[in-house]
């Protein structure tokens, strides 16, 4: 609400157009957000339609069809937990801090395979659901995978007793926790090309900056002969760049169709609205 009345009072006093943007819509726009020789630039007519986003942060997990610029359809969402939650919640039951989706993603890096949990004996790898995964759908859930893994841990640590182990165990479920994730994601988008065959697939949200997600379903894509995009690392987070990306795309499409005449009232209209939906 701050935010926005300060860009009211900014736009009535040097009399400039104001354009309200969702936040899902400045994360798919961040693929817009070039860079060459350390500059940055926006390319807005850089991707093909149709074209199929999947949208994954703290607050969403979303596959979003877009037929034509600024043309939002969510084919799949999830029914819980987003994924960037999960991670955070993760991270926060095996005690390693937030935000959990870059700490989790480095441990699971670190990890080489099984450890000894008590002399003599080997501790087999964890295997952790994979939700929903055959509903059907397009939708999601990542709730109980979340609860698995904190099942797994509290069962698992308590036979723990040095440092090391408890270390190499972590690594073990962080790695095995992305494993999850990121083969939900990978089958329900495939099953999302197959089914709409875009010819454009962009990743975005803050889980986008994940290495192993990025690459997982770049081959997703690619596989498909789906042309792929996922945002330079600094703009997968909130950031205003994408907004603004966002924001002056939509202002050449009314310039274009000469509709700025909308625009004219909206200092005085304008509201923060946590509900907007994504249209």
């Amino acid at each position: 609400m701050l935010g926005t009345n300060g860009a009211k009072t900014l736009a009535y006093l040097l009399k400039r157009p104001l354009l309200g943007i969702h936040h899902v819509e400045g994360h798919i726009c961040s693929n817009y957000i070039q860079q060459k020789d350390k500059k940055y630039f926006g390319q807005l007519d850089k991707f093909k339609f149709p074209i199929l986003a999947l949208v994954i942060s703290g607050g969403h997990t979303q596959l979003v069809l877009m037929k034509d610029s600024f043309d939002y359809k969510i084919i799949g969402e999830t029914q819980d937990d987003a994924v960037g939650e999960a991670f955070d919640k993760v991270s926060r039951i095996l005690g390693l801090g937030y935000p959990g989706g870059p700490i989790v993603s480095r441990m699971a890096l670190q990890h080489k395979g099984t450890f000894d949990v008590h002399k003599g004996s080997r501790m087999s790898k964890a295997t952790f659901p994979r939700p929903m995964l055959n509903s059907g759908n397009l939708d999601f859930s990542f709730s109980g995978l979340k609860t698995a893994v904190l099942y797994f841990w509290r069962e698992v640590s308590s036979k723990l007793h040095n440092k090391k182990d408890l270390e190499e165990c972590k690594e073990m479920v962080c790695f095995e926790f992305e494993e999850a994730v990121s083969e939900v994601l990978c089958r329900k988008s495939l099953k999302a090309i197959e089914e709409y065959h875009p010819r454009t697939f962009l990743l975005a949200g803050g889980v986008a900056a994940n290495k192993r997600l990025r690459s997982d379903l770049q081959t997703v894509a690619e596989g498909e002969s789906v042309n792929f995009s996922c945002p330079l690392i600094d703009f997968c987070g909130d950031n205003a760049t994408m907004i603004g990306v966002a924001a002056f795309s939509r202002y050449l499409k009314l310039k274009k169709e000469k509709d700025l005449n909308s625009l004219k009232n909206e200092w005085r209209d304008l509201e923060a609205d946590a509900q907007m939906e994504l249209e």
